[in-house]
Formats: structure tokens, sequence, C-alpha cells
């Protein structure tokens, strides 16, 4: 690389816009992380409810797909946290 070349990297690392981008990038995956978390919580909510009204079971439906909810919010949780490692080796 010449002279120029780094110049020219330089501007462009202190372009406000670049360094918008950067950090927009960089919070993609984290603001991804709470929806993998909490969608299938609340999926499993309203579905587990909508089973106990339809079949009068009280709160069972609900508190089972509770559980199951957060199993697979965890599991997304941690299959993103270990992709993201992954990214940074």
């Amino acid at each position: 690389m010449t002279k120029e070349d780094n110049k020219k990297n330089d501007k462009d690392k202190n372009n406000p816009k670049n360094k918008e981008e950067s950090l927009l990038k960089a919070s993609g995956p984290a603001l991804n992380l709470g929806s993998e978390l909490v969608i299938p919580i609340i999926l499993g909510v309203l579905f587990g409810h909508w089973l106990d009204v339809d079949n009068n079971t009280g709160a069972r439906w609900t508190v089972i797909l509770l559980i199951v909810g957060i199993i697979v919010g965890v599991y997304n949780f941690w299959k993103i946290i270990r992709k993201l490692n992954n990214d940074n080796k």
C-alpha cells in the first residue's frame, strides 16, 4: 500500500457515515439476540393460552409451552453467541 492509500483509509474510518454503518453492523447481532430469545416464549404462552381456553384445561398448556418456549429461546440465544464467538476468532 502506498501512503495515499493509507491516507484514504484513514479518511474513510473518520467518515461519520462509515462509523454509523459499522455501528449498525456491530449492533445487528445484539438486536437479533433479544428477539431470538423472547419470540419463542411469547408464541409458546399465546398458543398455550389458546389451547387452554379451547380445551378448558386450566393453565396446563400455557405452562408446558412456556417451558418449551424458554428452552427454544435459550437454545437460539446460545447458538447465536457461539456463532458470534467463532466469527471473532
